[in-house]
């Protein structure tokens, strides 16, 4: 199925008031980008395959075009550019934090009523999972998740 695309067009009307000539109008709808053509799941888009998928923006103006959507090259620069100004203090912030991530692959030993009355001469159950754990250098908290393998 192909993408599918909607333009949401907004209509701020202006009202006067005819005792005093008092212009009133409804305040604009956020933007992420002041005056930004984009909303934010376009520009997540145009970022994402930017950086993760390392398709240049020629290349996605042009699939744009395909599907009847006219970006030029330019735009998306402008676009670029506009988030890369706004997500500067959250580079900002992780900058200098090392991530330390490490995955082992560990045999666990089951538990549960397979072991239970078993001596310890007996064969234990045991099953392989991975452990993946990312700490902060700076810190002794672990995130740690286990999957069975």
């Amino acid at each position: 199925m192909p993408r599918q695309w909607k333009v949401v067009q907004i209509v701020r009307e202006k009202f006067t008031c005819r005792d005093c000539e008092k212009i009133s109008q409804a305040p604009a709808p956020f933007a992420v980008l002041p005056r930004g053509l984009a909303g934010p799941s376009l520009l997540a888009m145009i970022l994402f395959e930017k950086y993760g998928q390392h398709q240049p923006l020629n290349r996605q103006s042009e699939r744009y075009a395909r599907e009847g959507i006219d970006l030029s090259v330019s735009t998306l620069a402008d676009q670029i550019g506009g988030c890369a100004v706004l997500l500067r203090p959250l580079y900002e912030l992780i900058r200098f934090v090392e991530i330390w991530h490490e995955e082992n692959f560990i045999e666990v030993e089951s538990e549960g009523a397979n072991n239970v009355g078993r001596s310890s001469a007996c064969e234990t159950s045991t099953h392989s999972r991975y452990c993946y754990s990312l700490r902060r250098r700076d810190s002794t908290c672990v995130l740690a998740d286990n999957i069975r393998a």
